[in-house]
């Protein structure tokens, strides 16, 4: 069964289960991690579980996948929907960012604010933004996390955050395609561009960040293990 087939099943089924998780705390996508372990091996992923990649391995981003919390450690076992990816490049986050941080273009000469402007067009109070003046605000604060993770030269937990986080639950998702393949997913690409932004600086000295695993294809399941092992700082 492939990816758009598994999403679209049991629409009733998913809707509950969302429900059911925000009034549980997620505990219900526990039943996820058990349901894995039982039909892929001990070796499953897990929901929300954190992973460590190397930011230059990640060259392609995916759409269309779903809702981060719906395909967290969910397990393709059909085709892979590689129609859906592209160069990480080609997405306007992360080429505004690398104008910006690395080419050095003030915002207002990339399209980031208007992109956001859109977004809050589309969806009102889109990155926190309700009036246009917040726009500013958070471009600046983006440079403010970007300027502190320079200075500690890599990335931290969502858990040395927010120590009630759950697991990597927010953090920049990942999936895992065929064979190990590393792609982007639709949620913490701004994070994911300072990452990119300081490796292509040669800034970037803890070069392992921490991610959410997203999908996982079956042939990915045995690559896992590898992504799991946090780096010696």
């Amino acid at each position: 069964m492939d990816l758009k087939q598994m999403l679209s099943k049991n629409k009733t089924k998913k809707f509950f289960e969302l429900a059911l998780a925000e009034i549980t705390g997620y505990r219900i996508y526990l039943f996820r991690d058990a349901c894995n372990r039982i039909m892929h091996g001990p070796d499953a992923p897990r929901f929300a579980e954190r992973l460590w990649i190397d930011v230059g391995d990640c060259r392609k981003r995916m759409t269309r996948m779903g809702r981060k919390d719906e395909i967290s450690a969910l397990v393709v076992s059909g085709r892979w929907p590689f129609e859906n990816s592209m160069p990480v490049m080609d997405n306007g986050i992360i080429r505004n960012c690398v104008q910006h941080w690395v080419e050095g273009l003030p915002w207002n000469e990339t399209d980031e604010a208007d992109r956001i402007s859109r977004a809050m067009e589309k969806y009102p109070g889109a990155y926190g933004c309700i009036k246009t003046e917040d726009i500013d605000d958070y471009l600046r604060k983006l440079d403010r996390m970007f300027g502190q993770i320079a200075e500690d030269g890599g990335f931290r937990t969502r858990k040395q955050m927010e120590p009630r986080n759950f697991r990597e639950r927010g953090g920049i998702v990942i999936h895992i395609g065929p064979d190990g393949e590393l792609f982007l997913g639709e949620d913490g690409n701004h994070r994911f561009a300072m990452a990119y932004s300081l490796d292509m600086l040669g800034k970037l000295e803890r070069r392992s960040i921490p991610v959410e695993v997203g999908c996982v294809h079956q042939s990915a399941i045995g690559r896992l293990d590898s992504l799991r092992i946090p780096p010696r700082f």
